[in-house]
């Protein structure tokens, strides 16, 4: 359908229209076209369109639902996908009577009232949509009980309603986040009992209200938002709505608490283009939802920002339903007792903590302080008292203790990023003292409450979840003269605790009987919890804090909480405009043009953030959110926006293919009240040709704008090159230059060779060339880290999107590290670049970590058991090499693997689909699992090294073998390693290679089974050092394997084979020489290179294709001259050909087609690809590559859209190419990916060859095409 709709004077519109009644698809897309300044923009959304699949779920409010008394039951109703759906509904008795009528209120949520007869049942039935059939059975009523129904919260109250049909005595609690602030004791009668209480002192967020009967049995629970309006106000204001590009932007930032009152706080504040952030259109969750809201209930909420909108007039209400619904209770109250915290699911980066030490007497700086971290880290304080620790890993809990002679040492925990830290030091005064009831007894009854008790929620150790005040940021100081007599006596005990742990000073918390006021009715307490859980918290408790009975220690412990403040430390490039200039030349189009995790806001309240606006003429958002030091929450957005009085814009592609005709639109805006003439001057790469005139001086009309579109042909000139424009009028203009890549069309060929002999020749032969496309370069490696930086360069042309391969573009490093280090070499330049690399690559890795512990191809819960093995015996090669790995870290992920143990010496698997790498074998998971652990240095599974050796002898698979041989030379098992070797040895090839027998422990075959299996086996020769010659012949044969990229088939293969050549490399330490290496094409020399004895880089020689002339066969040879030892070497030849070549060993099938081959600007065509299984079994870690043509663009949102709903498992974006990434496929299995691509420029494009395989048998490939694609000018 087409329609035609005009926005108010706001620019906005609501557009309304009715779907098709008879619909089998929920398959529907909302394209929205506009016409702005000449051109045409648009943006496009999917229809939640719900057909006949609907998963309604009934929350009858507190629990349950009682006979003929008024009960609100909530609901929630997802689609197929599990996404939220809008429905319409009645209730109905058995007999067919309508009692209650509903529909959704938001994002599928609502509620009903219904008041139950007794004997009898009820229905739900979906009126809308239309043609459901089936009908839910409402929960079991009861005929005595109770239930709690939330009458409604305002600012500081919350009014509740009891209905019961018992008449006694019931207690209700109501907590925050595990801490009570509100017990009472209701004597109800049958029927409704009407109670309000007081939230003053609640902090804001989800409140947990439990009710629970004479016996202390929970009954009914309800969670309620309060104290929404305790919020912290941000509000930022700029000198000026309007800049000019890279004008300083001078913004102020205020920050207010609830009262109107200035609030020092600490902020983090991005700028970023505003078109950027609406076509992701990312509604995942901001401080307010993570801290306030997600972290409380339990399953995700869809776009969780929406109820912390001001704006929006549904969210109070609509909260209210996400809490009846998806509420859940972050902690049971068997969870509390047992001390039990929820896992977190955010993993922060290395955090800078600074911070200034005091004398707390005379208030004067102290120096020489000694500062210990508990990751073992010592530091001290300058002579200004002041500190710093970098690279804080804030995953874990982060304890600083602060120690000088005569004072008591300070603890102070960290969770933030502070770079404001004050310390104060107290002189010791040697008071002995403990703590106990006013009860004469010294041992207390059980059930009987310490007052000094804080229940129900404790100290967690590791990673906390945020509490809500300040208190939680420091330690109430606190002297024994200070406890109150009327909960706490004094006990001058013989046999004391010294108190050494001194509590903070300046802490913003309640004192401790402000905080013991809160629960002080112990009858209420005890019979909330029960007597025997009472006793058991608190003899936990004292176990926790080194506590008896009588002596509780330091009552301040509970206070060393800190608030938990997630964040990533990234660093952005914003370039400094030291004054304001015209420019000549656009160039700054970052995204992100300011960027700051830590903005301090002192005492006034207020903070001032200058930084310069980039090239860009859009509008930009900045969002600053964060925690002020009352441990309230804030978040604010504001927008500004850059303008010239004249500007040009256009939309250049990133990538075009040779042949492609490309019509690139430039709009030419006049923002002056009067006619502008002036001259285009435009700058081409060589690679585009240009057709037509199109005149230099150009006109524009005041306050209007001009579309002229730039028309060029794509030549064969493959590369990259610089597209600039300008337009000079008047004392006015405006230019921009942007890099545009060349690539040609087809369907890429690769040939490659890799020896280390002195002389070789190789034959291939090319058909059906594309002009330009062919490339031939060659490459020799000095020493072992030429190889292994080759490697990496190799594995970054490739998609590298999951755990396994992600780490194969950092675990070189820690090799080029390792080996730097060993050789003892000076090459300091070399060994900063892998550090810093090392770096990088371990900050992406940990975000792996599945929340549920253990490692997984994208993080994903559950782990996986053999991936984790491979992280532990990474992360510690990487601790070797030198980089700071987190040990916290390393033993919760041992332990994790080891607690699968099955008892019977192998290991027990996560049960779930495809997340084992297909079909491997249990075997083989097991001697994997054994193999990483021994490399990494464990050696707590005897009964399972013992079992897998023993499978593996009885196997004979080389591949099991080398694993076996190498964990047994690690474990010192010396004699059953050479008995593995034995074995081993009697399978290697007359090649000098060793095969598998069957997969890998990622189900590689073929190629890369061969390179795995041969790497374990070189690194088991060394090990054994006995079998010099077969070690020679099959590390030779290993260096022919090498691919001209220089990597080694799969990422899994590429990894074990530059591990094994560097332990070789570090073996043989043979001396270099001098030499000349010569190379011959079709038996002419074309090229000499000479090197020394000690170069350290790549020898390369590029441009040889210049030499192969047209199509055929051809030869090469590599020829050595005045050398005893020969490098290693590759030589690629590259080219692309007009026919696919697709293998027929290929398991996978894939099929493109676009759904148009006409399209006009703005408008949006379906390239659909389906990809095929065509085993009969299941195939492992599948993936496709989907070209995509020059002119179209991919829409971020759709395909977010699509991996949540399992359309695919992950994907990434090169270029014009989305990588689509799998964990498996079943039997047969088809996958079809829907891509409605927006035409953005005109013109006629191919798009890039498809293609599809399996990720570690990666030689086979099958590839598809798709036909020229035209699309027309705006008319």
């Amino acid at each position: 359908m087409d329609l035609t709709e005009v926005t108010d004077e706001e620019g906005i519109r609501y557009i309304k229209f009715d779907l098709p009644k008879e619909l089998k698809t929920n398959d529907g897309l909302l394209n929205v076209m506009i016409d702005y300044n000449g051109s045409t923009e648009s943006i496009s959304r999917s229809i939640p369109i719900v057909l006949n699949k609907i998963e309604l779920t009934l929350f009858p409010e507190g629990g349950d639902i009682l006979n003929d008394v008024e009960n609100v039951v909530a609901f929630k109703a997802l689609n197929e996908f599990n996404k939220p759906a809008d429905i319409e509904g009645v209730v109905l008795t058995e007999k067919g009577s309508k009692v209650a009528s509903f529909s959704s209120f938001h994002q599928g949520m609502g509620s009903f009232k219904l008041n139950p007869q007794l004997g009898e049942n009820y229905v739900v039935k979906i009126t809308k949509p239309t043609g459901i059939t089936q009908t839910y059975k409402l929960p079991e009523t009861l005929e005595r009980g109770y239930a709690l129904h939330v009458e409604q919260t305002k600012p500081n109250e919350v009014e509740v309603a009891v209905n019961t049909t018992e008449k006694e005595e019931l207690s209700l609690v109501a907590q925050v986040r595990g801490k009570i602030y509100y017990t009472t004791v209701l004597d109800v009668k049958p029927g409704s009992n009407k109670i309000s209480f007081p939230t003053t002192n609640f902090p804001i967020g989800v409140s947990q209200i439990t009710l629970f009967d004479s016996k202390g049995i929970p009954r009914c629970e309800r969670l309620a938002f309060v104290n929404k309006d305790k919020q912290m106000n941000i509000t930022v204001e700029t000198e000026k709505e309007k800049y000019l590009p890279r004008e300083k932007v001078k913004m102020t930032i205020s920050v207010k608490d609830e009262r109107g009152l200035p609030m020092p706080a600490n902020l983090s504040m991005a700028v970023v283009n505003d078109q950027f952030l609406s076509f992701a259109d990312d509604k995942s969750g901001n401080i307010l939802s993570q801290l306030l809201l997600e972290q409380d209930i339990h399953g995700k909420v869809e776009e969780p920002p929406f109820y912390f909108n001001k704006k929006e007039a549904k969210a109070d209400k609509a909260l209210d339903y996400v809490l009846m619904t998806s509420g859940w209770r972050r902690f049971t109250w068997e969870k509390i007792i047992d001390e039990e915290m929820p896992v977190i699911s955010f993993l922060n980066e290395k955090a800078i903590v600074s911070g200034i030490v005091y004398n707390s007497e005379t208030g004067k700086p102290m120096d020489e302080v000694k500062i210990k971290v508990n990751n073992g880290t010592e530091i001290s304080t300058d002579n200004t008292g002041k500190f710093l620790l970098k690279k804080l890993d804030l995953v874990d809990q982060v304890n600083l203790s602060f120690n000088y002679d005569g004072y008591y040492p300070q603890v102070q925990n960290v969770r933030d990023y502070n770079q404001n830290m004050v310390i104060y030091m107290y002189k010791k005064q040697n008071n002995y003292y403990g703590y106990k009831t006013k009860s004469s007894s010294n041992r207390r009854s059980k059930g009987e409450l310490s007052p000094e008790m804080d229940v129900p929620a404790s100290v967690a150790q590791g990673a906390g979840m945020a509490n809500e005040k300040a208190e939680m940021f420091k330690a109430q100081p606190m002297k024994a003269k200070n406890v109150p007599v009327d909960n706490v006596a004094v006990n001058k005990h013989k046999e004391g605790v010294k108190n050494d742990n001194a509590p903070l000073k300046n802490a913003k918390g309640p004192k401790l009987e402000e905080q013991n006021k809160i629960v002080k009715d112990q009858k209420v307490l005890a019979s909330v919890v029960g007597k025997k859980s009472l006793a058991r918290m608190e003899d936990r408790r004292a176990d926790k804090f080194a506590m008896d009975d009588e002596l509780l220690g330091d009552l301040d412990q509970p206070n060393q909480v800190v608030q938990n403040v997630y964040y990533r430390a990234r660093q952005y490039y914003a370039p400094k405009y030291d004054k304001q200039e015209n420019v000549d030349n656009r160039t700054d189009f970052r995204n992100t043009i300011y960027w700051n995790p830590n903005v301090e806001v002192g005492f006034s309240g207020k903070k001032t953030i200058e930084f310069y606006a980039s090239d860009d003429i859009t509008s930009f958002r900045t969002t600053i959110e964060g925690i002020g030091n009352d441990g309230t929450i804030g978040r604010t957005e504001k927008n500004f926006f850059s303008q010239l009085p004249f500007a040009m814009s256009t939309k250049i592609p990133v990538e075009v293919a040779t042949e492609d005709f490309v019509s690139i639109p430039l709009t030419l805006k006049n923002n002056t009240d009067g006619p502008l003439g002036g001259v285009i001057s435009i700058i081409a790469p060589d690679g585009l040709k240009e057709v037509g005139i199109v005149p230099t001086v150009q006109t524009i009309m005041p306050g209007k704008a001009k579309v002229i579109y730039l028309d060029y042909k794509v030549l064969d000139k493959i590369g990259y090159g610089d597209f600039t424009i300008s337009f000079k009028a008047c004392g006015l203009g405006d230019a921009f230059t942007q890099t545009i890549r060349i690539v040609p069309k087809g369907f890429p060929v690769e040939t490659s060779f890799s020896a280390q002999e002195v002389e070789k020749e190789y034959e291939f032969e090319i058909n059906k060339l594309v002009n330009g496309s062919l490339k031939a370069t060659f490459s020799a490696y000095p020493n072992v880290v030429n190889d292994l930086m080759k490697g990496v360069e190799g594995i970054l042309q490739e998609p590298y999107g999951c755990f396994e391969q992600t780490s194969c573009t950092a675990y070189p490093n820690a090799m080029v590290m390792d080996y730097l280090k060993t050789t003892d070499s000076k090459d300091t330049k070399t060994l900063a670049k892998a550090t810093d690399l090392l770096e990088r690559g371990y900050k992406r890795l940990i975000g792996f970590e599945a929340s549920q512990k253990g490692y997984e191809w994208f993080g994903s819960n559950p782990g996986h058991e053999g991936l984790t093995a491979y992280g532990l015996m990474e992360f510690n090669d990487m601790k070797k090499a030198g980089q700071a790995v987190d040990q916290t870290m390393l033993d919760r992920t041992s332990t994790w693997l080891m607690s699968h143990k099955d008892g019977k010496g192998g290991f027990a698997r996560e049960k779930h689909a495809y997340h084992d790498f297909g079909r491997i074998s249990d075997d083989i998971l097991n001697a994997y699992i054994v193999y990483a652990l021994a490399e990494a240095g464990y050696s707590d599974f005897k009964k399972e090294f013992n079992t897998s050796f023993d499978k593996a002898i009885a196997s004979k698979d080389p591949y099991m073998l080398a694993m076996m041989a190498n964990a047994a030379y690690s474990l010192k098992e010396n004699t059953k390693g050479d008995e593995a070797m034995k074995v081993l040895m009697s399978k290697q090839q007359k090649d000098g290679g060793f095969n598998g027998l069957t997969h890998s422990i990622t189900y590689s075959q073929g190629q890369s089974l061969l390179i795995e299996t041969t790497s374990l086996a070189i690194m088991s020769m060394l090990k054994s050092n006995k079998q010099a010659g077969e070690l020679t012949k099959a590390v030779q044969y290993l260096v022919s394997m090498r691919q001209g990229s220089g990597v080694f088939s799969s990422t899994q293969g590429t990894i074990l084979a530059l591990k094994a050549l560097t332990e070789y490399a570090k073996a043989s330490k043979k001396t270099s020489e001098d030499g000349t290496i010569a190379i011959y094409v079709d038996g002419k020399k074309v090229m000499e290179k000479e090197y020394k004895a000690g170069d350290k880089n790549a020898i390369t020689a590029e441009g040889l294709e210049q030499f192969i002339k047209g199509e055929g066969k051809h030869t090469v040879k590599v020829k050595y001259i005045g050398v005893k030892t020969p490098l290693p070497y590759s030589l690629a030849i590259n080219w692309s050909t007009s026919l696919p070549q697709s293998d027929a060993e290929c398991n996978i099938d894939l099929k493109t087609k676009m759904a148009a081959t006409t399209a006009n600007v703005g408008e949006t065509v379906r390239l659909t690809a389906t990809i095929s299984n065509k085993k009969n079994e299941e195939v492992p870690s599948t993936m496709a590559i989907i070209g995509v043509p020059a002119g179209f663009s991919i829409q971020p949102w759709q395909l977010k859209e699509m991996q949540e709903k399992g359309v695919f498992d992950y994907y990434e974006i090169k270029g014009n190419n989305l990588a689509v990434y799998y964990r498996g496929m079943a039997s047969k299995a088809v996958k079809e990916i829907n891509l409605d691509l927006k035409a953005e420029m005109p013109g006629e494009y191919d798009a890039p060859a498809s293609t599809a395989y399996l990720y570690y048998t990666n030689e086979f490939k099958t590839w598809a095409g798709l036909s020229k694609i035209t699309i027309k000018k705006a008319s």
